[in-house]
């Protein structure tokens, strides 16, 4: 008894050892799922059991709410929207649309589970609860927000725009001057939900002038006919799309340009009623009419037509129906101010001039008390007199008041002093005058410094720009208005910003990295395609570029073969080309139990004579774009003869017109285009023409796939993030990832360790027995 009762006690301390061990029938269940999807897309979920799935049934289920644990199984309902592939391992929900259902009451709460058997031990086990969040159109784009997708600030060239709260831009325009428009937009790249939400987006551009819209289809240019007061609005709008829902419009950023009545050239008379034209040969775009005899404004003259101000309208006439006026604009007055000298000073190189129908042509100083004219690195001397010669040439319609041969304009110098003028030397009357001043005795005088604006030029990939900044004419330069901050004249200077490269892409003969701002090729990246191998079917493809190039490579003839009863050869191993055919040398005649080959490639002339064919079928495969095919056709497992027909009726001649050679790439009508390339595709296949792939070119469209750029922006380049498909999901990566039950000790070893522990435990007691007895 007590030996039994220790037996007992030994074995129940072994099968106390942490050993974990499970039963045959048993195994893991693990799950995945997108948590978050946009109204109407696809909530994905999965269950795994490892191996051989195809020995488990899979059960959906939905808790019903009606008290704990009450599963419901789920049946396929996928119209208009619902549940399929519910007794799969892999059941996709396709979410209420917004409208037809009120997104968030509830939906997100309903925990889904698997239910997964064992089909041979009947085991179930099911995945953990699973959750999912459905955001709305609203949810969306406060997200998009949030996660800084929008509009570029606007540009519109030559305006210079002043911002107000970021949303809304000014800017002064003359009217019958074209306006180019630039804008585009961000978005972060790396951002899941976008990406499994394929968000997609357009830049449209809206302008609207006396009551009309009229939607950009480019970034085009734009010439306002109405003169007035915010009279041309442009709206810079953000189309964008998530999956297959259309979301409209996201944001829009509104330029307001103030257009002004451009200046006069002339002035004419209208010898009949008239169409004022919004374009030049366009009737079908009339602005007004215009009644005969009315006095126009000209501001502008052209080949044949005349542009014209007409109340608040500008437009275009034609030359013919307009007189112009004999008389012009007369300019009756000028003012000129400069720097005045000042001994020790450097004489100034520009002087302000009004009106501005007038512009200074030439500029020089006169030093009086030498007699000779100074150039600009000399300075002033204490005590000269100097004389200021300026030319000033009237605008284009604009003339200077003459009587005769005399300047009757006058003209002052900063103001207050008397000027003399002239009619210029050799020029024509009353387009050019000279003015001369007189300064008397020159005195020192301690320089006080006037900066002036200067306005900064941006940087090139390849030139220098100029920092905003003030400069006075002594050449003192300084960072604030008031001149209380210097600076080193080398400090408004901007290195060149450098050519940003893009990816390596090709043409037929070099491969190249182009700027990926200015779009400029980046000449040391210029060099010729190598590496690669051609044969006679493809060209070698470049090793940096990816792109096919040079010529096709010879055909590679492998050992003579047959080729049926014509005779045999080599066969090209790539194409299936054959050469050098030769007839086949009989070797001795067929008996009742040889046949009779061909003594140099082992082709069967004639089988046994008592021979029966053993018919195998080789199926036929079509050819692709780059892989060969062949025929249907059938194969003597006995003799080695081929036939086209099963019977063995009809024996193949030549081998080779079994082959179906490669049918080549079709390419595309139409290009494909990224953010940076654009490219053709095969029609046939699919796949991208590496050849074809490139750099887009131009500056605000490509012109070669009229793909939209954005100028003046810098963006950093990224990869290009993966999007998820619809209904598509990736699947979870489960390589070296095993559920915790399922990475402890194969069962083998653990009940080796068990029945080992047994035997040592009953050998310990036995022995324990054994001494008792003694």
């Amino acid at each position: 008894m007590k030996k039994l009762a220790l037996l007992l006690a030994l074995l129940l301390f072994v099968s106390g050892l942490p050993v974990t061990a499970r039963g045959s029938d048993d195994f893991a269940v693990t799950q995945a799922w997108d948590n978050a999807i946009l109204a109407g897309g696809i909530f994905d979920m999965w269950a795994w059991v490892g191996d051989a799935p195809e020995n488990y049934t899979f059960r959906w289920q939905a808790d019903t709410s009606m008290g704990k644990g009450h599963w419901m199984d789920l049946e396929d309902n996928a119209n208009p929207y619902g549940y399929r592939g519910t007794k799969t391992a892999h059941m996709e929900f396709v979410t209420p649309m917004e409208g037809s259902f009120t997104v968030g009451s509830g939906w997100e709460d309903i925990p889904f589970r698997c239910l997964v058997t064992n089909q041979k031990t009947g085991v179930s086990r099911s995945t953990v609860n699973m959750f999912m969040r459905i955001y709305s159109q609203e949810d969306m784009t406060a997200y998009l927000k949030r996660q800084g997708f929008g509009l570029y600030e606007p540009t519109a060239s030559p305006l210079k725009l002043t911002t107000k709260n970021y949303i809304d831009y000014t800017g002064i325009a003359s009217a019958g001057k074209a306006i180019e428009f630039v804008g585009g937009c961000w978005r972060p790249g790396s951002d899941h939900l976008l990406r499994a939400s394929g968000a997609t987006e357009d830049v449209q551009i809206w302008v609207s002038e006396n009551g009309s819209t009229v939607k950009q289809t480019d970034m085009a240019t734009y010439s306002p006919y109405t003169i007035g007061q915010d009279t041309l609005t442009v709206q810079f709008k953000l189309h964008y799309t998530l999956g297959i829902h259309d979301m409209g419009f996201y944001e829009t950023k509104t330029l307001r340009i103030s257009t002004t009545e451009p200046a006069a050239v002339a002035y004419g008379t209208l010898k009949g009623d008239r169409s004022l034209l919004r374009e030049r040969y366009t009737q079908a775009q009339k602005l007004a009419n215009i009644p005969g005899g009315t006095r126009l404004k000209v501001s502008e003259i052209s080949a044949g037509w005349f542009q014209v101000v007409y109340g608040n309208l500008v437009g275009y006439v034609s030359a013919d129906s307009l007189t112009l006026d004999a008389n012009v604009p007369i300019i009756d007055h000028v003012e000129v101010t400069v720097s005045e000298p000042r001994a020790g000073q450097n004489p100034a190189t520009a002087c302000g001039l009004a009106p501005d129908t007038c512009h200074v042509s030439y500029m020089e100083w006169r030093d009086l008390t030498e007699d000779r004219f100074i150039t600009p690195s000399e300075t002033f001397q204490k005590g000269h007199d100097y004389q200021l010669v300026v030319w000033a040439e009237a605008d284009d319609g604009y003339e200077f008041k003459l009587e005769g041969r005399n300047v009757k304009t006058t003209a002052v110098l900063n103001g207050n002093l008397p000027a003399f003028t002239y009619q210029a030397y050799e020029q024509i009357i009353g387009q050019v005058i000279e003015i001369r001043y007189d300064f008397k005795n020159i005195k020192e005088e301690v320089h006080t410094c006037l900066p002036l604006a200067v306005r900064g030029v941006a940087p090139t990939c390849t030139d220098e720009g100029i920092r905003d900044h003030y400069a006075c004419s002594c050449g003192a330069v300084y960072a604030d208005p008031q001149g209380a901050q210097p600076r080193d004249p080398g400090w408004t200077v901007l290195p060149a910003t450098g050519h940003r490269a893009g990816a390596f892409t090709g043409n037929g003969t070099h491969h190249y990295r182009k700027c990926t701002v200015c779009l400029a090729v980046i000449p040391a990246t210029n060099a010729p395609h190598s590496g690669g191998t051609a044969t006679c079917t493809q060209k070698a493809t470049c090793a940096v570029c990816a792109t096919p190039y040079g010529q096709l490579a010879g055909h590679s003839f492998g050992q003579v073969a047959a080729l049926g009863l014509q005779g045999h050869g080599a066969v090209c191993t790539v194409c299936g080309l054959t050469q050098d055919l030769q007839p086949h040398t009989p070797g001795p005649a067929a008996t009742e139990v040889s046949a009779q080959s061909c003594t140099v490639c082992g082709y069967v002339l004639e089988p046994a004579k008592n021979h029966v064919h053993a018919m195998k079928q080789i199926p036929g495969k079509a050819a692709t774009c780059t892989q060969a095919g062949n025929l249907d056709h059938y194969l003597c497992e006995g003799c080695g003869v081929l036939y086209r027909d099963p019977e063995g009726k009809t024996p193949v001649g030549n081998h080779s017109i079994l082959i179906l050679a490669p049918t080549g790439h079709m390419a595309s009508d139409t290009w494909e285009s990224s953010d940076r390339h654009h490219w053709r595709t095969c029609t046939t296949c699919g796949q991208v023409l590496e050849e074809t792939k490139m750099l887009h070119d131009g500056d605000s469209a490509c012109h070669t796939c009229g793909y939209t750029l954005v100028t003046g922006q810098t963006k950093t380049p990224n990869a290009p993030a993966e999007t998820v498909s619809p209904g598509k999901p990736h699947r979870p990566d489960t390589a070296g990832k095993t559920d915790a039950r399922e990475e402890g000790t194969p069962w083998l070893l653990l009940c080796l360790v068990a029945v080992g522990g047994f035997a040592l435990s009953l050998t310990v007691t036995l022995f324990v027995l054994k001494r008792k007895k003694k």
